[in-house]
């Protein structure tokens, strides 16, 4: 006997009914079945239990991200819901090479993606936003990209700001 994949939807779905129901609901956990893989004799169901304050992965990918951006191409986004009446940066998709950004907006809570320009356009923290040291420090990063061209990675702003209290 083998498997089908009308029995494996089945499955699929009454074990997803059976985990919503156990009762743990309750405690705010959520359970989601996911793909099956499978062959002649065995079916593997990927699950994911995810807990009540679980930070979403593509916030995780943004915060990654945007320190990357702070550091290397002298880009401060902002994901404050006050940078943009209507619109905020909740998340960004790795994987995706197009359009990886996330947006929310504010009044009627529906997800949009965008592209790095979109993204500077709505949420780039301004000159006059930085503070003083981060002022300087996209200064030196210019300038930093006007001597070495493409070809060196500048400090990032921790290392210049140890640098700067050295010197």
């Amino acid at each position: 006997m083998s498997f089908s994949r009308e029995q494996l939807k089945n499955i699929r779905i009454e074990m997803q009914n059976n985990l919503t129901s156990l009762g743990y609901v309750s405690s705010g956990l959520t359970f989601k079945v996911g793909n099956c893989s499978y062959d002649d004799d065995r079916a593997t169901f990927k699950v994911v239990v995810t807990l009540p304050n679980a930070i979403a992965p593509e916030v995780k990918a943004l915060e990654r991200h945007l320190k990357q951006l702070e550091s290397y191409d002298q880009v401060i986004l902002s994901t404050s819901d006050t940078k943009h009446p209507t619109y905020q940066l909740t998340g960004y998709k790795p994987r995706a090479t197009k359009r990886p950004y996330v947006i929310i907006d504010k009044k009627t809570n529906k997800e949009y993606v965008c592209n790095l320009k979109t993204a500077k356009h709505y949420f780039q923290e301004k000159d006059d936003d930085l503070t003083l040291e981060g002022q300087e420090y996209q200064k030196y990063l210019s300038l930093a990209k006007q001597i070495k061209g493409n070809v060196g990675i500048p400090k990032s702003f921790d290392q210049w700001l140890k640098d700067r209290e050295v010197a």
